[in-house]
């Protein structure tokens, strides 16, 4: 995974919490146009709107910074493994000069 798919996720989460707001704002009884015949139902149902789209956008937001600690856990264990690898090739290099 890259930084490019990275960003990608942040602009799609964006565009879909932009999404969820507007049509949020659209079910609000105090919105414009909107008659408000059962007001307590309105308000209900946006209260509870609500509630799912941060649900969905925190759960969203988890998923992504658990896929960025992984690609940095996954580059770190990288970097280690060849940093240990290139130690014991020239230590072995040396071994040879030295006999």
């Amino acid at each position: 995974m890259t930084n490019a798919t990275v960003e990608d996720w942040s602009k799609e989460l964006l565009k879909l919490q932009r999404t969820m707001f507007d049509k949020w704002i659209e079910v609000t009884p105090m919105a414009a146009g909107m008659k408000a015949l059962n007001v307590k139902g309105s308000v209900e149902e946006s209260i509870k709107f609500g509630e799912d789209i941060i649900a969905a956008s925190l759960e969203l937001q988890s998923q992504a910074n658990q896929s960025t600690l992984d690609i940095q856990k996954l580059f770190w264990d990288n970097y280690f493994k060849n940093l240990r690898q290139a130690t014991q090739y020239l230590e072995k290099q040396v071994e040879v000069k030295a006999a």
